[in-house]
């Protein structure tokens, strides 16, 4: 598989009136796979999935749900297969989108809240795990990251299994990349910071990474609420 530029951006409840701006700026990443959180099913993101054809993501999908609300998508100019067969239950299937892209077992991500993303995490850490074998990613929007690093205070939710998913069987690639830095992708309307976006992988794959980075361009401009993940791979050959 030849060299791989991916990321992932929350739209913030499907884009709205803002959903020309997030076109272009995803159209400016020039990612070969775009992983879309908070997208909706409605006339604004067919419209964004049409507009991101125009850019070569001529292979699209998302996962069906009421217009207003918040699930995910892919957009990619490379073909993939998506597994309907991996991901059973309500809960699941509306968070979770895993596909195949060549060897790659990608699995975009749009955690909830508080509790109910246990099940998500439980189902990455073993049915998810044996999926993707040893080439895989799970890139997106998970809602939780690590006490104190994370984010300043302790208001994260299900920290062990997070910490569990990237510490053995994943590996949390930006902060093993960038060690104890300190960057966040959103932040609340009282100013506080969390780093929420993440992208973990198979140590294969992480082999493979050449640079990740937070690009917080669409955040600062208001686009969107939150930073984009961009992570760049080298060519498995």
């Amino acid at each position: 598989m030849k060299a791989m530029k991916v990321a992932t951006l929350n739209l913030r409840h499907g884009g709205g009136t803002r959903v020309v701006a997030l076109a272009a700026r995803l159209a400016a990443l020039d990612c070969d796979v775009l992983v879309l959180t908070e997208f909706r099913c409605n006339r604004h993101g067919q419209w964004l999935e049409q507009t991101l054809a125009h850019s070569g993501y001529h292979h699209f999908m998302a996962i069906v749900a009421p217009e207003k609300t918040n699930t995910v998508a892919i957009a990619s100019r490379l073909p993939f297969t998506f597994d309907d067969t991996v991901c059973q239950g309500m809960e699941l299937r509306s968070r979770l989108l895993p596909v195949a892209i060549g060897s790659l077992r990608l699995v975009g991500a749009y955690f909830p809240q508080g509790r109910h993303k246990r099940p998500v995490f439980d189902w990455l850490l073993h049915e998810g795990l044996a999926w993707m074998g040893d080439d895989g990613i799970v890139l997106g929007d998970l809602n939780t990251g690590l006490h104190g690093i994370d984010e300043a205070g302790h208001t994260f939710a299900e920290t062990a299994r997070f910490r569990q998913l990237g510490t053995g069987p994943l590996v949390d690639a930006w902060r093993t990349r960038h060690g104890d830095a300190r960057q966040f992708s959103w932040y609340s309307n009282h100013g506080n910071g969390f780093r929420i976006d993440h992208l973990f992988c198979t140590q294969r794959r992480y082999d493979l990474l050449q640079a990740i980075a937070y690009d917080h361009a669409p955040r600062l401009s208001g686009e969107s609420d939150h930073a984009a993940l961009i992570a760049m791979f080298h060519s498995t050959t």
